[in-house]
């Protein structure tokens, strides 16, 4: 396992060109948003709205999951000269188009899915909520809360007593919730990028896979939770410091890139590498 963290760090900081992407679609994520938070006056909007992110995040997921496979096949290969490397990196961010070409359909289905997923499982948690603590109200929750974390918190904690037991509850189930699901999809992106096949045959795949390697695949998702959650922490201590919070975010695009480069390698060496 250690020699794995070890060079996925070292394939990590060889892939760097892949924040360029990542943080260009971020940015046009926030545009989007702060604009559709504005606009947005009804249901009709929201869906629209919803549908738009959809397509958007997987045209993102497709050429951005692409691109990876092809960038970490370059940091195994020895160039002469760095004009050579430099050159190959160009020749990867121009392949963006080619990975939404091959794989859109499949990081469509994937998002779908995943959406179909989770707003199941909160009907679900929100189904035995309500049964034993009580009603949840989210009429104070607007779209423009949700996409803004310190409104959101201001909310939560002006929230009564009797509204803030049943929300406590709904977030902590929630939670477990999405980390069985987190474990359970943990190389379904990997699946979907190597096999290329039918979205649904790859979640089959993934778990298969993930049940032959249970202890190791385990080990692995709970390093990479206990990344994300340093990673939180660290995120709320910078908040109220701009400099600090900065250096956070930054912190936080180096780690995004180092667990998908480790899932990528983990899944190399587990399943395409011959012994």
């Amino acid at each position: 396992m250690f020699k794995l963290l070890k060079e996925s760090f070292k394939r990590t900081n060889k892939s760097i060109i892949l924040a360029v992407p990542l943080v260009i679609f971020v940015l046009l994520a926030e545009l989007y948003f702060s604009y559709a938070k504005n606009v947005i006056s009804d249901i009709a909007q929201m869906l629209i709205a919803i549908a738009t992110v959809i397509v958007f995040i997987s045209g993102f997921m497709a050429s951005w999951f692409y691109i990876t496979k092809k960038t970490l096949a370059l940091t195994d290969r020895i160039f002469v000269f760095e004009n050579d490397r430099g050159k190959a990196n160009t020749e990867l961010l121009l392949s963006l188009l080619n990975g939404i070409g091959k794989l859109f359909l499949p990081f469509l289905g994937y998002t779908c899915i995943m959406v179909g997923i989770y707003y199941i499982m909160h009907i679900a948690v929100s189904v035995i909520i309500i049964k034993h603590l009580g009603s949840i109200n989210y009429e104070w929750l607007s779209f423009g809360i949700l996409l803004n974390p310190l409104e959101l918190h201001d909310e939560i904690i002006n929230l009564s007593k009797g509204q803030e037991l049943p929300l406590s509850y709904w977030m902590v189930l929630m939670g477990i919730g999405s980390t069985i699901i987190s474990f359970v999809t943990m190389l379904w992106i990997p699946e979907i990028v190597y096999s290329k096949k039918n979205v649904l045959l790859c979640l089959f795949n993934c778990i298969s896979k993930l049940i032959i390697t249970l202890p190791k695949s385990l080990l692995l998702f709970i390093f990479i939770e206990v990344l994300l959650f340093i990673c939180a922490i660290i995120s709320v201590i910078c908040m109220d410091n701009i400099y600090l919070y900065f250096l956070a975010i930054l912190l936080f695009y180096y780690l995004f890139i180092y667990i998908v480069v480790l899932l990528y390698t983990y899944y190399e060496w587990s399943f395409l590498k011959e012994d």
